[in-house]
């Protein structure tokens, strides 16, 4: 891969093993969302136009329930877990039985309340009852994400791509084939679950693979009391962070409906899509930048600045120019009834600036323990989002909730870090970034000067 980059690029990448694995952790990454965002929006076109805007909102709003509760089994553990396999390799079987223990017992409590929902929502003859159990019961499938923790730990990603990419493929082709032989929507939806059943089972094999087994895992309430003691705070900051995710879907469906929610989705869905970048990035470079926080901190502070730097560049370019193509793409990629969505798309996708920039923040703050302020800036961010989407929804509708979206983010990722001492040199970093062309100007002129 080296010999395909620029001179410039390829010398600091061939002197350095740390960068060359976090260059490779990351190229895997990028391939697997890249494919799946290539693939999948492919698929998620051929489903809404089939579907419709209703029903594919009945859709999308089911997965935004699932998403909602999956809190409970992500309980914040993804960066406590890397950063304990990195710290204590030799205590891996004890954290990962632990972590996959506590997750199950997530799923159970995530699906019974799913289910009491359902049960008191809806009635049996209802689509709506049906997609959304069905969706649900992926959430025991969930637990498995713990073998990617440590796929993460090793910065070995690329195993984590083969079994995700595989099961994605089988779950698209089950979506194309219920299209066209004119399935439901509840077969559509049992499609998403089988996805994530796949996934589980091939991460399982992977992880075989690597000459290791769940089995070999254990379950020790000394690890769960200690991974639980920090992680609480995580897991009202993730049920906050949840709530500026997909309380503007869930608010559309019970202030307008199902349609507006369809309208909204397809918005979101070219938005977010790129999310997939920043989460690669951060990634890859979490191990590395726990390791430089101890040894090297000059080091690590100027190696945060980058990741913002890029980080920045990357979600500009794409907020651009997902603007000036807005009303050209969706309407010839949907069809007409999706017209709607492009001046929602307009404004949602300038809030992914600032969600690039929370993935590093996320990270950030596990290396420097400053966990209790993700909770403080997540709570705002939320109070913002639903008190704007309470305003805004009755008369905006989805470009509303978009509104919403942008402000809330604007403000839980950037301007309430400079209200916390220890939180503020991060937010003059993210500024500094914001800056960007202008240090990049400034830098060639003093080039030329030399």
């Amino acid at each position: 891969m080296l010999k395909f980059l620029p001179a410039f690029l390829c010398e600091p990448l061939k002197k350095s093993e740390n960068l060359q694995k976090i260059f490779t952790n990351t190229g895997w990454l990028v391939f697997e969302h890249a494919f799946n965002m290539g693939v999948g929006l492919l698929v998620s076109i051929l489903v809404a136009r089939y579907l419709g805007p209703e029903k594919y909102g009945i859709l999308r709003y089911a997965v935004s329930v699932i998403a909602f509760m999956s809190i409970f089994i992500y309980l914040g553990l993804s960066g406590l877990v890397v950063r304990g396999i990195v710290r204590k390799p030799e205590d891996k079987d004890n954290i990962l039985g632990t972590t996959f223990s506590l997750k199950l017992a997530g799923a159970f409590f995530s699906f019974l309340v799913v289910l009491g929902v359902a049960l008191y929502v809806y009635d049996y003859s209802e689509s709506e009852f049906w997609v959304l159990l069905i969706i649900s019961l992926s959430l025991f499938a969930s637990p498995f994400e713990t073998i990617d923790y440590w796929f993460q730990s090793q910065v070995q990603s690329k195993y984590t791509v083969y079994a995700k990419s595989s099961a994605f493929i089988v779950g698209a082709a089950l979506k194309v084939l219920f299209v066209f032989i004119g399935a439901s929507v509840v077969a559509i939806a049992a499609a998403n679950t089988l996805q994530v059943v796949v996934a589980s089972m091939l991460l399982v094999l992977m992880y075989r693979y690597k000459g290791f087994s769940i089995f070999q895992w254990k379950v020790r309430i000394s690890k769960a009391k200690e991974l639980l003691s920090e992680s609480w705070i995580l897991i009202l900051s993730g049920f906050l962070a949840m709530i500026n995710l997909k309380v503007d879907q869930i608010m559309l469906r019970w202030m307008v409906d199902a349609t507006e929610v369809g309208l909204y989705s397809v918005a979101v869905n070219f938005s977010e899509v790129w999310y997939f970048i920043p989460t690669a990035i951060t990634m890859s470079v979490y191990p590395r930048l726990i390791e430089l926080k101890k040894t090297q901190p000059s080091v690590y502070n100027k190696r945060l600045q980058q990741v913002f730097d890029v980080l920045f560049a990357m979600s500009f370019l794409v907020a651009v120019a997902m603007t000036f193509v807005a009303g050209h793409l969706i309407p010839s990629l949907y069809g007409e009834a999706y017209t709607k969505s492009s001046s929602i798309l307009v404004i949602h996708v300038w809030a992914g600036i600032f969600m690039f920039m929370r993935a590093m923040f996320s990270k950030w703050v596990f290396i420097e323990d400053a966990l209790f302020f993700s909770l403080i800036s997540q709570g705002g961010g939320a109070l913002v989002n639903v008190l704007i989407n309470l305003v805004l929804i009755p008369r905006l509708g989805g470009q509303g909730a978009a509104v919403a979206t942008l402000f809330s983010y604007a403000a839980s990722s950037y301007f309430f870090l400079f209200f916390y001492p220890k939180t503020r040199p991060l937010a003059v970093q993210m500024s500094k970034s914001f800056l960007l062309p202008l240090r990049l100007i400034m830098y060639r002129n003093k080039v030329w000067e030399q």
